[in-house]
């Protein structure tokens, strides 16, 4: 393996800045729409995959952290004028009331992948390979 050259590590950081401000679209499932989802802050995800390593398998706090994560993620979630038009007064409710436990599910697995704390062949290997006794 080499050492990074100094002009290397400049080019890092600009890739770096720029993935910072990419944007994907998320299917929702069974149906033919997208939610626009952008990167999270480094500190936000970080303090949601906090959440989710103390959670300790609590599938509950989970899927509360995964619809944060998608709230913070997807700024057609946080217009206000939605809360209001829904009646929420938190607006982390949004996500629960717009979608069900398996399309979070799925959003929040494709938006963990898009945020790249999630590869697919992490799913791949534990569909092939099941667990032995």
């Amino acid at each position: 393996m080499a050492n990074f050259s100094f002009d290397e590590l400049l080019a890092k950081r600009e890739q770096r800045k720029t993935d910072k401000l990419a944007v994907t679209q998320l299917h929702v499932p069974d149906s033919d729409k997208t939610l626009t989802v952008k990167k999270l802050t480094d500190s936000k995800l970080l303090d949601l995959l906090g959440r989710i390593a103390d959670a300790q398998g609590d599938l509950t706090q989970i899927l509360q952290a995964t619809d944060e994560a998608l709230y913070h993620a997807c700024d057609q979630l946080q217009d206000p004028k939605l809360r209001e038009a829904l009646e929420l007064s938190d607006p982390l409710d949004v996500v629960p009331a717009l979608f069900d436990v398996a399309e979070r599910n799925a959003l929040g697995h494709e938006l963990a992948v898009f945020l790249g704390i999630w590869n697919e062949e992490q799913k791949d290997d534990n569909t092939e390979h099941p667990v032995k006794n």
